[in-house]
């Protein structure tokens, strides 16, 4: 990283070395100040464990100062705003934990410059780009992980929690755009409907357990079993719904006989059970 980012790199150096004299002293200040700020990070992080990361941080910032080489300080603090987010830290949490460093850093420089308050402004400067830093680093990471949530939470909203198959919701939009695109255009398309022969007995006889293993095994089997561009959904309880775009009916009764014979010809693993299972569909 460039030295020049530190503004005054010969001030930066003289920094970490009067920081790295103080560590322990700025690492309890720092801890006992984010203690009164009565915050709920004590449920996810021991005060120990906190207490070693606040020190490791100070340490390598003082460190990095000193040389001049701020990228090792970077990565420590994008690593800490991932691990704070990870432990459930919010973002007024973590973000507390930034600007209480900073303000505690504005008042040791302040109160270390001497009389003569040596340094003081570019120090002040130095302590002011790191703390946009981790501010930066901990935004980042915070809004990383409201782009992953939410594509979470959109992927849940059209997936099936049990066989990880598309559900009826979103087979249903699929199902109207793939019709008005065969009307529109005259290519065929066919949906084949397929459900496990007398379920109810397999459940009662092997639990709800090992219907839910025969249910997976099953959807496991028509995903191997089809095109990339046909789409297999769970469309409810033990049926299931599969969309065959570009094939004429002849060619789908011929996948339909396919697709039964092979699941009839498979043997499937329950747990707990001591012998194999043998199912058919009906399509």
């Amino acid at each position: 990283m460039d030295k020049t980012q530190l503004l005054d790199p010969q001030c930066a150096q003289l920094l970490g070395t009067r920081m790295q004299q103080d560590v322990p002293v700025l690492t309890a200040k720092w801890q006992r100040r984010l203690e009164v700020l009565k915050n709920n990070v004590s449920i996810f992080v021991p005060v120990e464990e906190r207490r070693q990361g606040l020190l490791q941080m100070i340490v390598l910032l003082a460190r990095c100062l000193e040389s001049g080489d701020m990228s090792a300080f970077r990565e420590k603090s994008m690593a800490l705003a991932r691990l704070r987010a990870a432990q459930g830290f919010n973002l007024k949490d973590s973000l507390d934990e930034a600007l209480t460093l900073e303000d505690l850093l504005f008042h040791w420089v302040s109160d270390s410059g001497g009389e003569k308050k040596t340094g003081v402004l570019e120090a002040v400067g130095i302590v002011h780009r790191v703390s946009h830093w981790i501010v930066q680093d901990i935004s980042r990471v915070h809004v990383e992980s409201m782009d992953r949530n939410m594509r979470r939470r959109e992927q849940e909203s059209f997936t099936d929690g049990l066989t990880h198959l598309f559900n009826y919701r979103f087979f249903k939009e699929f199902l109207q755009k793939e019709i008005f695109r065969s009307q529109r255009y005259q290519h065929p398309v066919s949906l084949v409907l397929m459900d496990v022969d007398f379920f109810k007995k397999l459940n009662d006889r092997l639990g709800h357990v090992g219907g839910d293993q025969i249910l997976i095994g099953l959807s496991r089997i028509a995903q191997t079993n089809c095109r990339i561009t046909d789409l297999v959904c769970r469309y409810g309880g033990e049926e299931f719904a599969i969309l065959l775009p570009e094939t004429p009916k002849e060619q789908a009764v011929l996948y339909c006989e396919r697709l039964r014979s092979t699941i009839e010809k498979n043997l499937f693993q329950v747990r707990h059970s001591p012998e194999d299972i043998h199912i058919t569909v009906s399509v």
